[in-house]
């Protein structure tokens, strides 16, 4: 999918009420937000790749949530992505983003908490559709760094869970950046 490709199916409201997008939403959209992925599934209204979105949309946006997405871009791609998403919130707004903590993985991987196939999949994704494989890595050190270059100041950072507290029920340490927007 090109940027020509690009469909807004859902028109922006035009008040005053705070305008949140969540990027990737995929067949779990989050209540409250406008739901965008690259696949035309129920309840996404904006269906484009997430390297290009529709320039009316730039800057309407006081929140962007993208939860394990940017880690299916590779190293070439992800600034450029990041700089895309960037483009979509307001000046003030927050960007929200959540991927795997490669660090605390190979942590777990070396310490035998998990063993090379559970690694290999949350490292790589679980490759069962065309768009679900993992590119690159990070941790909130880099990905912060990112988003500061940016013109983005750090709200908070997590991380977790860590393995004793999930065991390999849905396991995978995550780096979620919340940050704010405070430059053009």
């Amino acid at each position: 999918m090109n940027a020509q490709d690009s469909s807004l199916i859902f028109q922006i409201p035009d008040d005053n009420s705070p305008k949140k997008l969540e990027i990737g939403a995929g067949s779990r959209p989050r209540p409250g937000y406008i739901h965008h992925d690259i696949r035309p599934l129920d309840d996404i209204e904006i269906v484009c790749d997430a390297k290009k979105f529709p320039e009316e949309i730039y800057e309407q946006f006081d929140e962007v949530f993208a939860s394990h997405i940017l880690e299916h871009f590779n190293r070439f791609e992800v600034k450029n992505v990041l700089k895309e998403w960037v483009k979509l919130v307001r000046l003030g707004g927050i960007i929200d983003i959540v991927v795997p903590d490669v660090r605390e993985m190979c942590q777990q991987l070396v310490e035998g908490h998990i063993d090379l196939e559970f690694f290999n999949y949350l490292m790589f994704g679980g490759n069962d559709y065309e768009y679900n494989v993992h590119k690159y890595g990070f941790d909130a050190a880099l990905l912060g760094n990112m988003l500061e270059q940016l013109g983005f100041e750090i709200i908070s950072s997590k991380s977790g869970p860590k393995w004793e507290e999930r065991k390999r029920d849905r396991y995978c340490p995550m780096v979620r950046l919340v940050a704010k927007k405070v430059r053009r």
